[in-house]
């Protein structure tokens, strides 16, 4: 998992869980939002929201193993294809019970870089392209 630039822990709450008593499908889109985050404060911390930075433009999530009310769950993000004005983030997450630590399910999530002021996409600052890149 060190190749990832931001990992955050997430909580499974009761209310997550369906009737089959493992988590819903659209909770993985919150914890997917809560790597997005992750990923902003650790590899882009200088950010002001109200001015420039990136919106949701897609996802997609591979379910790979359930996930229980007691399990730990972990999300990892790390930037992949960084473009002009979109950056491709890979996503993986996982959770832990007896067996340790597994993969739960992976996705992708697109964000663009935008200008809240002026509500249009914008290109990715430079610096910012720096700040992304995957360190060996």
């Amino acid at each position: 998992m060190e190749e990832f630039q931001a990992t955050v822990e997430a909580q499974v709450r009761f209310r997550d869980t369906d009737a089959l008593g493992h988590v819903n499908n659209a909770v993985y889109l919150s914890w997917m939002e809560l790597g997005r985050m992750a990923f902003s404060d650790a590899v882009l911390p200088a950010i002001n929201w109200t001015k420039i930075g990136f919106i949701l433009a897609h996802v997609s999530i591979d379910y790979m193993e359930p996930v229980f009310l007691g399990d730990k769950v972990k999300v990892y993000m790390r930037a992949g294809k960084v473009g002009g004005k979109s950056v491709t983030l890979e996503c993986l997450i996982t959770k832990t019970d007896k067996k340790g630590e597994r993969p739960a399910a992976k996705g992708i999530n697109i964000i663009v870089a935008f200008d809240y002021e002026k509500n249009t996409s914008v290109a990715i600052p430079e610096d910012w392209k720096v700040a992304m890149e995957v360190k060996a």
